[in-house]
Parts: C-alpha cells; sequence; structure tokens
C-alpha cells in the first residue's frame, strides 16, 4: 500500500494527479488510516497503468509535432530557395528590358526618316 505522494514520486507526476485519479476508483480500493489515505495495490496498479497510458499517448504526440515541425521547416526552406531563385530570374528579365530599351532608343535616335521612307517602312 503506498499514499497519494508515494505513488506521484515513484511515478514522477504531480500528486494531484494521483489524487485525480483515485477519486474515480471505487472507495474500496482507498484506505484510511492515522488521517492518511493509502491505496491498495489493485489501484496503484490502475492509477500507474493510466497514467503510463497518458505518457505515452504524449510522447507521440510529441513525436509527431516535431516530425511535422521537421517538414514545415524544409518546406520553408524549399520555398525560400524558389523565392531566390524567382528574384534572380526577375533581375535577369530587368537587366535584358532595360539592354532592349537602350537598343530601341540607339535606333529611334538615328537619323530621322524621310516621308517617302516612313510610307513604305
Amino acid at each position: 500500500m503506498l499514499t497519494y505522494k508515494e505513488l506521484a514520486e515513484r511515478l514522477g507526476v504531480k500528486k494531484d494527479t494521483v489524487i485525480y485519479r483515485a477519486r474515480k476508483l471505487p472507495a474500496d480500493n482507498i484506505i484510511k488510516k492515522n488521517n492518511k489515505n493509502y491505496l491498495t495495490e489493485a489501484a496503484v496498479k490502475t492509477i500507474t497503468n493510466e497514467i503510463k497510458k497518458q505518457q505515452q499517448a504524449s510522447h507521440n504526440a510529441t513525436d509527431l509535432l516535431a516530425e511535422q515541425l521537421t517538414k514545415k521547416d524544409e518546406q520553408t526552406n524549399q520555398l525560400q530557395r524558389l523565392l531566390d531563385q524567382q528574384q534572380q530570374l526577375t533581375a535577369s528579365l530587368q537587366t535584358r528590358l532595360d539592354d532592349s530599351q537602350k537598343q530601341l532608343t540607339t535606333v529611334h535616335d538615328g537619323k530621322p526618316k524621310n516621308w517617302w521612307q516612313r510610307l513604305f517602312s
């Protein structure tokens, strides 16, 4: 037989957690001696199993969240690379556009055409 505090220390949880679980058990699983509550062996096993299941579920959820976070990091990195590529392409296109504009300006700044050349060109 163990007290709430002893079981809590053994399981590495708060005493309140053990008390919460013990309240859900039938009254005959708790023995009161000298103003202290003791848990029967059946109660200790039941509470231990419940807490271990909860800890395992919590651990599984943590693992799942860590895996999802890793995937999100990879996606973020991929998006960053794509954004960098897009910016480089945009800069390259702007450079080409500026060069084409300069060439057009140079061609138009040449000698003006007479009315006959403008008519047939």
